[in-house]
């Protein structure tokens, strides 16, 4: 997926994330969830770090609060523009800009996206002067046709484009001349913007190697092996060694990038298989513990899956400040608190104890050992973190 921006975004409780946007539904779902919001609340603080070149066009500064789930809705439809699209959609903000200024709603802006087909590139037509003379030619000014050849050159033809675009409301673009010659529709009224679970775990796009017609399938996983084969000779493919395999949604959104197609499927498979057996809360802690252990493979994340009741996750604990506030608290009770650098503290005791801290609360593990130590085989039956 081609991401149209990057912005970091401040939740309830001062929660801070970052996405890249479009998001897909697990993510879309994930970051809600990282925030602590729910999809009807907007968002009152955020940065936007980068944009897509095509799109810079776009401005979020200005505006006073946004929706995640506008914003998706709109970087969706971007995402899948080509360069005629783009710079249709450039224009229609470059028109709105001159007619109200810079600061656009989420709303306006996915019109804008759903509307390209009701405006008109002239590709090329930098300037007055050329848009005047493509009109002229064009015979679009009835009372200029009838003028001898001999006048035409004396024509200002800055001045007749001029007029043109000033009547048409039109505007150049790094492409050329954007003009609207249709009625908008209010499509962010029609659109479903709601976010969805998804029914798979895994979503795989696969495609036959080595082809010289790059026909891809979507496979949703956990899947049978009758699905499987369906997808195998839905592109072509004889067995599993000749498929390009590209995550494009997964339940734990860290992993998209990590399942590829030097995994095997079967592994894959099983990894879904796993995730479809936990629960809701079994979900969220699996995440924080692949984003602590930062497990960069299906092998590994399938092996927290099996192991995730070794770990402990204590979302009560968000800042270092909170880990050594408690520690004291229980040991030597509050007085001492306004004496001590409680996030220094803090931090030191997670460090001691091999914990690790992250934007949805602290992961330890049972047996003590450092959370991301692989190395280290599972044990049951020891106590976890104790703040002393």
């Amino acid at each position: 997926m081609h991401k149209i921006l990057e912005i970091e975004l401040c939740g309830n409780s001062e929660r801070w994330a970052e996405a890249s946007f479009p998001l897909t539904d697990y993510e879309l779902l994930d970051i809600l969830d990282r925030l602590g919001m729910q999809p009807e609340e907007r968002v009152k603080r955020w940065e936007v770090c980068c944009y897509d070149d095509r799109f810079a066009c776009l401005s979020l500064r200005d505006l006073p609060d946004i929706s995640l789930l506008e914003l998706n809705a709109l970087t969706r439809k971007l995402e899948v523009m080509d360069e005629y699209e783009a710079s249709l959609f450039a224009g229609m903000v470059a028109m709105e800009a001159e007619k109200q200024g810079d600061s656009h709603s989420l709303s306006t802006l996915i019109n804008f996206a759903y509307n390209t087909e009701c405006c008109e590139l002239l590709v090329g037509i930098m300037n007055d002067t050329q848009l005047g003379a493509l009109y002229l030619e064009n015979d679009s000014y009835p009372e200029l046709t009838e003028l001898p050849d001999s006048v035409v050159p004396l024509l200002d033809l800055g001045a007749i484009g001029r007029k043109t675009r000033i009547e048409q409301g039109g505007v150049f673009t790094e492409k050329g001349y954007v003009v609207q010659t249709k009625e908008l529709k209010e499509a962010s009224k029609d659109i479903d913007i709601s976010p969805k679970t998804p029914d798979y775990m895994v979503l795989l796009e696969i495609s036959k190697r080595h082809s010289a017609y790059k026909k891809t399938a979507l496979l949703p996983l956990p899947a049978t092996p009758t699905e499987m084969d369906a997808a195998l000779d839905a592109i072509g493919a004889r067995d599993w060694s000749m498929v390009n395999i590209r995550c494009m949604d997964c339940c734990a959104p860290t992993l998209i990038p990590h399942i590829g197609e030097d995994d095997n499927v079967a592994h894959i498979n099983r990894l879904a298989q796993r995730l479809q057996t936990m629960n809701d809360i079994q979900r969220s802690k699996y995440k924080v513990v692949l984003e602590a252990t930062k497990a960069d493979s299906v092998l590994s994340a399938t092996n927290i899956a099996y192991t995730l009741d070794e770990y402990l996750y204590l979302p009560q604990y968000i800042s270092p400040e909170d880990v050594g506030r408690d520690s004291l608290e229980r040991t030597m009770g509050e007085l001492i608190l306004p004496y001590v650098n409680l996030y220094a503290y803090g931090e030191a005791l997670i460090k001691a104890q091999g914990c690790v801290l992250t934007g949805h609360g602290l992961v330890s593990r049972r047996d003590r050992q450092p959370v991301q130590d692989f190395s280290t085989p599972m044990t049951n039956g020891q106590s976890g973190m104790e703040m002393q």
